[in-house]
């Protein structure tokens, strides 16, 4: 009987890359999960699945407090998953993976962050600022802010979130850069969006060599977490400094060599 895999998520052709195994794609919302007798079983609207490792291809975007428990499952049951589950959480909320690079050195732009009603309205930031909402990644909860008025705005809009906000300096950047690792191998994409938010809306890309820089803070944070896989996101200011934006645990993979693909599905098999 073939070992099954469980994707979470993610591109719906990984049987392709993970040929002799059987490979069922599951949803959150739709799939219950049963540890018992140091098994692990996952069960779908369709079938019963002893789970024996699991690909995890669910990003962050919208945090889910479902999403944090199955990794806690999944941990306990030390199921062989990529990413591991230990770096999945340490990248589950935006502002403890933020926290983690400052401590590994890398340049992140400064932070200022209120948490409790009405107190950002005791903030003045020197506009223009990025200011956010909550822990979604992808560029959402987010606005440009350049006067007065459009702050005020958005203290009445933050009053609608018991989340934190969070506000940091707006940059015109000119280059906005990923940084893809999957083990010891990488790939540096130059990116351009068509809006002010890099990565968001990207309508143009080509693979560069690896400015050192930004290739040594990408491997310190991979050797840090011992991931399988990040996607770490850059841009570059007018005056020629580089500036983390965040740890992508789970990036995309659309624009790099087919070969990621295949190293990632070979990382998973060989923890089999």
């Amino acid at each position: 009987m073939a070992v099954s895999i469980v994707v979470i998520h993610g591109e719906s052709d990984w049987s392709d890359y993970l040929t002799g195994y059987d490979v069922v794609q599951c949803r959150l919302n739709q799939t219950k999960w049963l540890v018992q007798d140091n098994q692990v079983w996952a069960f779908s609207e369709k079938r019963r699945i002893q789970v024996e490792a699991v690909l995890w291809r669910l990003g962050a975007v919208r945090p889910e407090p479902h999403q944090q428990r199955l990794l806690a499952l999944l941990d306990f049951a030390a199921i062989p998953c990529v990413n591991p589950t230990n770096v999945l959480l340490a990248c589950y909320d935006r502002l403890a993976m933020l926290a983690m690079l400052k401590r590994l050195g890398l340049p992140v732009l400064p932070q200022t962050i209120s948490l409790g009603d009405g107190l950002i309205e005791r903030i003045q930031p020197a506009l223009p600022v990025v200011a956010k909402i909550g822990s979604y990644h992808a560029g959402y909860g987010k606005m440009r802010i350049q006067t007065a008025e459009q702050w005020a705005e958005f203290c009445d809009l933050s009053f609608v979130s018991p989340d934190y906000c969070s506000t940091e300096p707006y940059i015109e950047y000119v280059r906005d850069i990923r940084c893809l690792l999957i083990g010891d191998q990488y790939w540096v994409m130059q990116r351009r969006s068509s809006g002010w938010r890099a990565n968001v809306a990207t309508n143009a890309y080509q693979l560069i060599e690896p400015p050192a820089e930004i290739l040594e803070y990408s491997q310190r944070v991979m050797l840090q977490l011992k991931a399988d896989i990040l996607g770490i996101d850059f841009i570059k200011d007018q005056q020629g400094k580089f500036w983390v934006l965040e740890c992508n645990e789970i990036p995309g993979l659309a624009g790099f060599p087919e070969a990621a693909r295949a190293l990632l599905a070979a990382r998973l098999l060989n923890k089999l």
